[in-house]
């Protein structure tokens, strides 16, 4: 079944939540053989488009089949808590280039509004650095930090935005 086809039974948080695991350990591995349905849709708009993209479809999805208004916003909420839950994976997969990613999908990951993120690159603009003063506020560790600047400036170099050491 498709994971559309999951979703509208009971325990529907339970397969989002796998499915979106499955996906980014598949992503992840560069695993592309085919897996149950519901996992292909999902590791698929995960690379195509990002979690703004399975958001979408889903979204599309949900009002085509009718979905009443509570589940539609509860599985988006699931949505969101999934994208928190496994925003280390999502970064990495981000700067590898695995999984096309859009403004959306960052703000969303990052938890910031469009006029947060406007007023953190003016700052940066100015020769600040809030990024890892933000970063502390919404409480990752300091390895968690590094490993995010570690993405951002491998991601720099493999688009050739910034020169190696």
């Amino acid at each position: 079944m498709s994971l559309i086809e999951y979703l509208e039974h009971d325990n529907w948080q339970d397969v989002l939540k796998r499915n979106f695991e499955l996906a980014l350990d598949a992503l992840a591995q560069k695993d592309y053989r085919i897996g149950s349905s519901a996992m292909d849709d999902m590791r698929s708009w995960l690379s195509i488009g990002g979690v703004s993209r399975v958001k979408m479809r889903l979204n599309e999805q949900m009002k085509m089949r009718r979905f009443s208004p509570e589940r539609t916003v509860a599985i988006n909420q699931a949505l969101e808590a999934l994208t928190q839950e496994n925003r280390n994976r999502l970064l990495s997969l981000m700067a590898s280039g695995t999984i096309r990613f859009t403004q959306e999908d960052l703000l969303t990951t990052f938890k910031l509004s469009e006029q947060q993120f406007e007023n953190l690159a003016a700052r940066i603009r100015t020769g600040k650095n809030p990024v890892q003063e933000w970063m502390r506020e919404q409480g990752l560790s300091q390895t968690e930090i590094t490993t995010i600047f570690q993405l951002i400036d491998d991601w720099l170099v493999k688009n050739r935005l910034k020169q190696s050491n």
